[in-house]
């Protein structure tokens, strides 16, 4: 049913004549009047509306293009897709018999063109000049089967067109979330190939056939998109959608820097929008997670951002691979910016050599494409594979994992180890075990059995100390651990000495699996409730910059030097992810390693589920944590400024934050104890900004030859670790985080951005 476009102008003269008479029956008896001359026109056909659908994505600026007319044949789409809809997979089944739909769409969305473009375009699709001459074939075309989407409101300009749009993303983000990441649809053979059609074929089947643009087009497509202030949430979750199934396009997102748009700014924006909508609430307004202006633009954003920080799986593969071959040449200097400690190197070199050899296309780029023989094969160190010659040209200088850097140290294990043992290293055998691979490493690479770790302490140092002293004890060190931490300025505290003990416990703890280390760290109690205690103790910033003074200086009784050589032996604990100049160096590699034991009961811990006494135990062997009062001994609310003052330092305040996620994320109450304080409580907001601030800092201030990566100490783990932190109070803090991140404003997202 619809109204002739003739009489709406009579209509409305008619109603503005009776309206001036001041007769409301009038008006009632015109509008009566109109319905009756209201007449019946057969639907749209589900292929003509297919059909306008794919021509206006594929010419959107065109004659025949109307965003009204779009819209009707979207809602004749989505009528039919309705019958199917007894379940998700029917829907998806129906939307997969239109693979031409899906590449109009994606098509249309990731057009790269200058934002003046964009924009002609949009107001193009919002006029309508099709050809009322015809008013049965108009009113055919422009039926009554609208698209209607509660996230986006009526009165909205451009309604019409960005509703049509959120549906057709739906039907895409379904189809992706459906498949398994990096693997393609296969391409149906046809019995005719003289009748068949590429727009039949299933999609997507291949990176062209999922990005037509290319990946850095789609990029910059996408963001025209994403800018929008209102409805640029609804691209973002697309995005998401697409980097999660292809992870090459959130690395290529990532890869433009921190002040690409997409990247960073369009979320802010978005998150913004939120809190302001927020701020302006009526009264009785209760915004909940499915609120178009509050709820979903915040769940899409952040689903967005936990998407880019995980798509970029390969790369411990590589860096894995880079360490092994520093310390195989004998050069591991070059390990230290990278962030693994290897616990076993030998048995991780075996790994890691197994796994390029059958692990497919190394090409970092390159995704597993189904069908494809990766024959291949490095003349030069014979064992790295590729697709083909493509793949290994761009893999051999790739920016960040070249191939180039790898090749002589793999060769040079190939012969050194001779070709009878190199065979059953990348050839898995039962008659060759890791310890027989152990063997001939150590022997031929390690300098007579020495470890990584006394390698890299060699590297640090420079030097041999001129005495030997006998070593540090285990019992030892946890008590110089625990005495330390129960009286950090106590005349017997000394942060060196905490330090190597630290570098004992470490070094003790080493294993070649997160299992049995994370054994380990149960095992000793006492020490996670030291270190817990302390880093959530409350005080104020001046008692805590005199216990970090304190801490700094050294007052062991130097007379018995057999005794000081001992509890300062050469085990120190070393981080790649603090600088060695920093202030405070030694307390912040202690106190993160003794963090990363913590992180490691805690993830392994079912959430909420504290552990069970053990009778007959002493209360400090009981296991950690058995209750709230075990894992905050200080209890939660000084827990929280505890946590709050050591978050405060700038360069490495960001593993505080890490611990306190993890902590919100086992114990939600933790976390919506900080949410609940507000805006204005440093934890909650302040802190990330500010870290967040000083990763911008640094890559401003960053050197020509610096190029900052995720496992970077200034730029990656600080990232990482805060933006973590905000999405684990996302999870934790529940209704409670709602309120604070909109409470704050603009101030949550844009204080980073505007330097202020």
């Amino acid at each position: 049913m619809a109204l002739q476009p003739v009489a709406t102008d009579e209509l409305v003269n008619s109603i503005v004549q009776a309206l001036g008479k001041a007769r409301p029956a009038d008006v009632l008896a015109i509008l009566e009047e109109s319905l009756g001359k209201r007449e019946s026109f057969p639907p749209m056909s589900l292929k003509t509306a297919v059909e306008i659908m794919v021509s206006t994505m594929q010419d959107p600026t065109g004659p025949q293009s109307c965003g009204l007319k779009f819209w009707y044949a979207v809602g004749r789409f989505e009528r039919q897709m309705i019958k199917h809809e007894d379940n998700l997979a029917g829907s998806r089944r129906f939307m997969e018999l239109y693979p031409d739909v899906m590449r109009a769409t994606i098509v249309f969305l990731t057009r790269k063109q200058p934002n003046a473009d964009h924009i002609s375009m949009l107001q193009h699709l919002q006029k309508c000049r099709c050809d009322t001459a015809d008013r049965e074939a108009y009113n055919i075309l422009h039926s009554t089967t609208a698209c209607y989407d509660p996230r986006v409101f009526l009165a909205d300009e451009g309604m019409f067109l960005y509703t049509a749009i959120a549906f057709l993303i739906d039907r895409l983000v379904g189809i992706l979330d459906n498949m398994t990441p990096g693997k393609f649809r296969k391409t149906r053979r046809q019995s005719d190939p003289a009748t068949s059609r590429d727009s039949e074929q299933p999609w997507p089947h291949g990176i062209k056939d999922l990005l037509p643009h290319g990946l850095s087009d789609s990029v910059y497509g996408l963001d025209l998109w994403a800018a929008d202030k209102g409805r640029g949430h609804l691209f973002l979750r697309l995005a998401g959608a697409i980097a999660r199934f292809y992870p090459a396009f959130g690395v290529e997102i990532m890869s433009k820097g921190p002040f690409f748009r997409l990247g960073l700014l369009r979320p802010a924006l978005h998150l913004s929008t939120a809190a302001d909508a927020y701020d302006q609430r009526p009264s009785w307004w209760k915004p909940s997670d499915s609120d178009p202006r509050f709820g979903v633009p915040l769940i899409y954003v952040l689903s967005f951002i936990s998407v880019l920080s995980s798509c970029d799986t390969r790369s411990q593969e590589f860096t894995d691979m880079s360490l092994i071959m520093a310390v195989i040449n004998r050069k591991p200097q070059e390990a230290r910016a990278l962030s693994k400690t290897l616990t076993d190197p030998a048995g991780e070199c075996l790994k890691a050599l197994r796994f390029a050899h059958q692990g497919g296309c190394f090409n970092y780029q390159c995704l597993p494409k189904s069908g494809v023989v990766r024959d291949r094969q490095c003349a030069k160190c014979d064992l790295i594979r590729y697709c083909d010659k493509k793949c290994q040209t761009e893999a051999w200088r790739d920016p960040w994992f070249p191939h180039k850097a790898v090749c002589d140290k793999i060769k040079y294990l190939r012969e050194t180890l001779g070709p009878k043992v190199w065979g059953c290293v990348v050839t898995p055998t039962p008659l060759f075990t890791i310890t027989d691979f152990k063997k001939d490493f150590i022997h031929s690479f390690l300098e007579g059995g020495r470890s990584v770790a006394d390698l890299l302490a060699k590297a640090e140092e420079g030097k041999k100390l001129s005495k030997a002293f006998a070593p540090m004890a285990l019992e030892t060190a946890l008590d110089i651990i625990v005495s330390t931490m129960e009286d950090p300025t106590g005349p017997q505290s000394c942060g060196l000495k905490l330090n190597c003990a630290v570098g004992r416990f470490m070094k003790a703890m080493l294993s070649d699996s997160i299992a049995r280390s994370r054994r380990f760290a149960e095992s000793y109690p006492n020490v996670m409730r030291a270190t817990i205690s302390f880093l959530t103790r409350k005080q104020s910033r001046a008692g805590y910059a005199s216990m970090m003074k304190h801490l700094e200086g050294c007052r062991c009784d130097m007379r018995d030097m057999q005794t000081y050589g001992s509890v300062h032996s050469a085990t120190p604990c070393a981080d790649g992810r603090i600088f060695l100049c920093g202030k405070g160096t030694l307390m912040y590699c202690s106190i993160a390693f003794l963090i990363d034991c913590i992180m490691l009961i805690l993830t392994n811990t079912t959430r909420g589920k504290f552990r069970q006494a053990k009778k007959g135990v002493l209360s400090r062997e009981q296991p950690w944590p058995q209750g709230p009062d075990d894992l905050l001994p200080n209890g939660m609310v000084d827990s929280v400024e505890g946590f709050d003052v050591w978050a405060a330092d700038k360069h490495c305040g960001h593993f505080i934050l890490r611990l306190a996620g993890t902590i919100a994320h086992f114990f939600p109450p933790f976390g919506a104890e900080i949410t609940s304080r507000g805006p204005d409580f440093p934890l909650g907001l302040r802190r990330p900004v500010q870290h967040l601030l000083a990763v911008m800092d640094a890559y401003d201030q960053r050197p020509p030859w610096w190029k900052p990566t995720k496992d970077d100490a200034r730029f990656g783990f600080p990232l990482l670790y805060t933006l973590s932190f905000i999405l684990q109070l996302y999870t934790g803090g529940g209704d409670s985080f709602f309120a604070m991140l909109s409470a704050a404003g603009k101030q949550t997202c844009f204080l980073f951005f505007s330097g202020e």
